[in-house]
């Protein structure tokens, strides 16, 4: 569950309704410099706490990987701070220092004004537009988190074998085509006596 804490009723007004909670502060606002948030229990206690700075070891530079810059400088740009450990240590080989008080836990968002409401963002996914998970935000790509499976299929609605959960059509579409001489009524490829025979055997019947 996610919910996003604002300074005022305008903030209420702008997120509020999408699926999450959110609550107005009674007084004050989050400094940009820096501040200590705890989250407590019905009990009083904490259940997490951050005491956030905009001085080192937090993020004031920016860190490279895979010749990319991955985690930027959020101080003085107005960006929104994202715990990030579990995804630096996939990439970084000495792991990061655990807690919410390690700066270089965290990261400026890949999106600008960051993602309330939402799990933080990530550079990396699969950036393959073919693929059905394309991640128009993986700047770092990552071809084997790719799939393409899920979202192709027949796209036809009127075909026998329509997919409504596909978005792209693979050309696996089937057909049941009209009868191309329909006075052919024993089917043997060619009207004859026969035929003919087939019609005054059924001719009066009800339908």
């Amino acid at each position: 569950e996610f919910i996003v804490l604002v300074v005022s009723d305008a903030g209420l007004a702008a997120y509020g309704g999408n699926g999450y909670q959110v609550f107005v502060l009674d007084a004050g606002n989050f400094s940009n410099s820096g501040e200590a948030i705890s989250l407590r229990d019905a009990f009083g206690n904490v259940v997490n706490a951050v005491d956030y700075n905009d001085a080192a070891p937090w993020p004031a530079a920016s860190l490279g990987i895979l010749g990319n810059n991955y985690v930027e400088s959020p101080d003085g740009g107005c960006a929104t701070l994202e715990y990030i450990p579990e995804i630096l240590d996939l990439f970084l080989t000495t792991p990061t220092a655990n807690g919410n008080d390690f700066g270089g836990n965290w990261q400026a968002s890949w999106v600008n004004n960051g993602t309330p409401g939402m799990a933080n963002s990530s550079a990396f996914g699969c950036n393959n537009p073919a693929a059905c998970n394309f991640n128009p935000n993986a700047i770092l790509g990552n071809e084997a988190e790719c799939e393409f499976d899920s979202c192709y299929g027949c796209t036809y609605a009127s075909s026998n074998n329509f997919d409504s959960n596909a978005t792209i059509d693979d050309g696996s579409c089937e057909f049941t085509l009209d009868n191309p001489c329909p006075a052919d009524l024993n089917g043997d490829g060619s009207v004859s006596t026969a035929d003919l025979l087939e019609f005054l055997v059924d001719f009066g019947n009800p339908c």
